[in-house]
């Protein structure tokens, strides 16, 4: 009948060695470095800390029923369509005739997903550029809780005559700075006001905010062509998209990494060590007393 080796169990050998010795030195040197290892090397790989981090979120986006939109003319004063009753303490003077605005909840989930904006009016002469204003409550809460003003530009030259300009493009958060994970942000849900601000410094000043708004993947579709009977159509379709957000973590998120990439350099040192001070023992490098399992203590 064959004979398998289906187990084995290594013997275990004690090492003693007086405190004040060589040998006591050179393990304690040892348990030093296995220790520190791990925190140098990390250290100079990057860091344990993670400096940030950022995440993913569905905005809660409404669409504040504030807008401004500015068309320049040949040889003629600008049209102003604006929700804006003031503009450096002068009455604004509303051009347009017809005026929608439509959000739209495609998923039935209660967060708005788009923004369907119109604006009619009529002119003489066709228009040379525009620059429109939007203005929104936005909101993120699942990691981080902002809830800011966020007011979207867009600006338009137009080459050729037209009768109608559609622009569709994405609504984003730009932040200027890294969040604090535990911090609150909220702004003012009044805190834009034209008869504070010329054009320039509210642009200026939108820039310089901690969040701002703004348009990305914008598309412009002219209808060529201009018919001063007909009205000017200004359509613009805004979606709220996922919104991403730069944060710094805090203290418990950062060690729940740390620890992970400290036990797994740990792990690999210990075994290297190990062996070498076995080794040393073994060859006799070291000086000890060995106790082996069958002798009497």
């Amino acid at each position: 009948m064959p004979v398998l080796n289906i187990y084995s169990n290594n013997v275990k050998y004690l090492y003693k060695v007086r405190v004040c010795s060589l040998s006591a030195f050179v393990v304690l040197i040892a348990i030093v470095f296995t220790l520190l290892t791990p925190l140098i090397f990390v250290y100079h790989a990057g860091g344990y800390w993670i400096k940030s981090r950022m995440y993913w979120e569905k905005p809660n986006v409404h669409f504040k029923h504030k807008y401004f939109l500015l068309i320049e003319q040949d040889d003629t004063n600008p049209l102003i369509c604006s929700t804006f009753s003031h503009y450096k303490d002068n009455v604004v003077k509303d051009d347009c005739n017809l005026v929608k605005v439509r959000e739209v909840d495609n998923d039935e989930n209660g967060l708005q997903d788009s923004l369907h904006f119109e604006i009619s009016l009529f002119t003489n002469k066709p228009i040379r550029s525009l620059i429109l204003l939007l203005f929104f409550n936005y909101e993120l809460k699942e990691h981080i809780h902002i809830i800011v003003e966020a007011m979207s530009v867009i600006e338009y030259v137009v080459a050729h005559e037209v009768q109608e300009l559609y622009f569709i493009g994405d609504l984003m958060l730009r932040q200027n700075n890294i969040l604090m994970h535990d911090e609150v942000y909220y702004s003012d849900d009044n805190s834009t006001d034209l008869n504070r601000f010329t054009l320039h410094d509210l642009l200026v000043e939108n820039t310089n905010r901690l969040f701002s708004g703004r348009i990305t993947n914008l598309r412009v579709l002219p209808k060529l062509g201009f018919i001063s009977d007909e009205p000017i159509i200004i359509k613009a379709e805004v979606f709220y998209v996922m919104q991403s957000i730069n944060y710094q973590p805090g203290f418990w998120e950062e060690i729940k990494w740390a620890w992970m990439q400290y036990l797994s350099i740990l792990v690999i040192v210990i075994y290297l060590i190990r062996n070498s001070l076995t080794r040393m023992f073994i060859s006799k490098q070291l000086r000890s007393y060995v106790v082996v399992p069958w002798q009497k203590k």
